[in-house]
């Protein structure tokens, strides 16, 4: 006999806003999710469920990550793990950045192959420390220093983790194959690359993900399609010359500093596009060393946005026609990386639709929106895609939550009400795709 989703959202929510509240002490930005990972297979291992787990360097094509940290960051991830009861083995499976994890149910039964997708990372900023911060004040903030869950990601992986219990109770009632993955580096769209680069999404007939919070309609609205997810590239650009006195011998100096400082003024000089919009934002320019000596080195972080995939590509081309020019004109050496990327995804009617059913059926949705604008970036979008090439359906879902300070912001928490709203949609999409 089937659970309803609501018997067990109700036998189970403060259980996992406990869960909640520890995931949110521990943020681990996108690939030094080390603790995070571990966490989260502490919790499903103890499932009474046939589960099969992927992890890590299994999970993930390793040169199809993108945007890595540094060796420093990497080591100080891996030695956090190992002051935990963590086993050798699974350190070596997560070992050198390839973190995140996936669980399969094979039922056994003539079914579809469903995914629900849930990300992990933090982000690198401070937690708020006033006392009006609900984390500060229920004693669940950060405790990594320079860290924070500020986008609802934990609030993602507790989601997961109530499916899969879900799944373990009903395990003898569903049919086909049903994977969860907790993926890695969302954050930047560093990570779904090389998930999908691996083939996990080759047979999937539906790809289901979504996320808290972004819009400030009342906890209970819920949509079953996203819009307005735009496309982008996240570019480190770094440029070389030669360092000189600025004083004693300047022509012999070539000018790292004014080659970046031209290529940001270019790069927002970029024309815009008649066939839709598009952004552009250097964040960030560190050049020199000191005030009387030519500088030789400049890095810039820079990202690019489009309306649509032919969009981003037309600032990407022009990124690069800036970059190069900028070195031509100072007569430095340039080098321009890619290290993240995400597309303009859509979401399929079909299973949009289905979604939306299952939404009018929850008790505890009480408005549906047709479909509510992302206006960002996600990197499901790598996922989606890759499912929809191979003849599978997808689409993402909108848990609207107002927010404390808006997201990536220091003061960022939401209303953990919408946890029951995420719990029971994703058991009742579940049980829609492969109930019996």
């Amino acid at each position: 006999m089937t659970l309803m989703p609501s018997d067990f959202v109700s036998a189970n929510k403060e259980k996992y806003t406990a869960i909640r509240r520890f995931f949110h002490q521990i943020p681990e930005p996108g690939w030094e999710e080390y603790l995070t990972t571990w966490h989260i297979y502490q919790h499903l291992k103890k499932l009474d469920a046939p589960f099969t787990f992927t992890i890590g360097k299994d999970l993930l094509n390793s040169d199809s990550r993108l945007g890595l940290p540094s060796v420093q960051l990497l080591l100080a991830a891996h030695r956090r793990l190992e002051q935990t009861e963590a086993d050798a083995g699974f350190i070596e499976k997560i070992a050198g950045g390839h973190t995140g994890l996936m669980v399969t149910l094979e039922s056994g039964r003539p079914g579809v192959n469903s995914l629900f997708r849930f990300d992990i990372d933090g982000l690198p900023v401070r937690e708020a420390d006033s006392e009006s911060h609900i984390p500060v004040k229920a004693g669940f903030q950060s405790t990594h220093p320079g860290y924070m869950h500020a986008c609802g990601h934990d609030g993602h992986i507790t989601t997961g983790l109530a499916l899969a219990e879900f799944i373990a109770l009903n395990k003898d009632s569903l049919n086909g194959r049903i994977q969860l993955l907790f993926q890695p580096a969302e954050e930047g769209c560093r990570g779904a690359k090389a998930v999908a680069d691996r083939g996990w999404l080759k047979d999937v007939d539906h790809f289901v993900s979504g996320h808290i919070g972004i819009s400030q309609y009342p906890v209970g609205t819920v949509s079953a399609r996203t819009c307005d997810m735009l496309a982008t590239s996240k570019l480190d650009i770094r440029f070389s010359g030669r360092s000189s006195h600025a004083a004693n011998n300047p022509q012999e100096g070539r000018n790292a500093l004014l080659a970046a400082a031209n290529c940001a003024l270019g790069l927002h000089g970029i024309s815009r596009h008649s066939d839709g919009g598009s952004r552009v934002n250097v964040g960030s320019l560190n050049a020199g060393s000191g005030r009387n000596i030519i500088a030789d080195k400049a890095k810039m972080m820079v990202e690019l946005r489009g309306e649509n995939d032919e969009i981003n590509a037309f600032m990407l081309d022009q990124a690069n026609r800036v970059t190069e020019g900028s070195a031509l004109m100072y007569g430095v050496e340039h080098e321009l990386q890619l290290v993240g990327h995400a597309l303009a995804a859509s979401c399929d009617e079909p299973l949009a639709e289905r979604m939306e059913a299952v939404l009018k059926d929850c008790p505890l949705v009480t408005e549906v929106v047709h479909q509510l604008p992302l206006k960002a970036s996600e990197d499901a979008s790598v996922l989606m895609d890759a499912v929809q090439k191979s003849g599978g359906q997808a689409t993402y879902l909108m848990f609207c939550s107002p927010t404390c300070g808006g997201h990536h912001n220091p003061e960022f928490d939401f209303d953990e009400s919408v946890l029951s709203i995420t719990m029971d949609v994703m058991a009742r999409s579940l049980l829609a795709l492969n109930g019996s």
